[in-house]
């Protein structure tokens, strides 16, 4: 475990972060992989599982800046590029193409499109095509966020 925890601080003086690629990195396979376990056993031990993760290892992991959950960090990091928008535009109508940023532009249109599947109480129920019901990232919590900077669904 040091072993590993020595790589993340390494890959976090290079990098700047500790988001090391769990899935698409040949040059950090173990160190991602690494990563995964650290998140599986911190959900693992929120939920009363049993887990191999100690509150010291997960206070040296907090300390590094290490991110719990990659969903929503990302979902916090396009946001506040939507509140800079916002602030420097007026309002929060990313274009549909907007070449400075399409990738804000794409993540409006998801959060809407997020928002009415949430409205949309059959869509909870939904199975994929290999039976999973369909997780729905729109919460309450970031719905008030997204309205209390005016955005309009």
């Amino acid at each position: 475990w040091k072993k590993h925890y020595e790589d993340l601080l390494a890959f976090k003086e290079q990098h700047g972060h500790c988001m090391v690629p769990t899935r698409t990195s040949k040059e950090y396979k173990d160190l991602g992989s690494w990563v995964a376990v650290q998140r599986m056993e911190y959900r693992n031990a929120k939920e009363g599982k049993a887990s191999q993760l100690n509150p010291e290892r997960t206070e040296l992991l907090e300390k590094a800046g290490f991110v719990w959950n990659v969903t929503d960090y990302k979902w916090q990091e396009m946001y506040e590029k939507l509140v800079t928008f916002r602030s420097e535009q007026g309002h929060c109508n990313v274009p549909e193409r907007y070449p400075q940023d399409q990738t804000l532009s794409n993540w409006v249109e998801r959060q809407r499109k997020e928002y009415s599947m949430l409205r949309d109480e059959t869509v909870n129920s939904e199975k994929d095509a290999i039976g999973r019901t369909r997780r729905m990232r729109m919460t309450e919590e970031r719905m008030k966020l997204m309205n209390d900077i005016g955005f309009q669904w």
